[in-house]
């Protein structure tokens, strides 16, 4: 179930591909932990682009990123909010949707 792993450099000239997920940043903090991969949280830097930053790699070497975009206010980390997809193609998104929605529904259902 928790197979995916930290992508690190490999995120580099990744971007938006038109595929989003609704989740809360809580729901996605503890995503990252059952994969063991860290996440950037800059939260109340409201001047931010993005105030948290997920990068995961399947086993398969699909790279995607999560994150909030241009939401430039504070909100709860229990806020449902659309978060982006990020990926060097939009079937890399596609597979990382498909990823998050199993593994959230796993968190909703065993972890809140």
């Amino acid at each position: 179930m928790f197979n995916l792993k930290p992508a690190g450099r490999k995120t580099i000239g990744t971007s938006f591909q038109g595929t989003t997920i609704k989740a809360t940043a809580n729901e996605l903090m503890i995503l990252a932990e059952n994969n063991g991969c860290e996440y950037a949280d800059n939260s109340g830097e409201t001047y931010e682009k993005s105030q948290y930053d997920f990068e995961f790699e399947t086993p398969e070497g699909v790279v995607f990123t999560v994150y909030d975009w241009k939401e430039y206010r504070e909100f709860d980390v229990h806020e449902i909010l659309r978060w982006h997809i990020g990926g060097h193609t939009e079937m890399a998104s596609r597979v990382g949707l498909k990823e998050l929605r199993k593994q959230l529904e796993y968190v909703r259902d065993y972890q809140l």
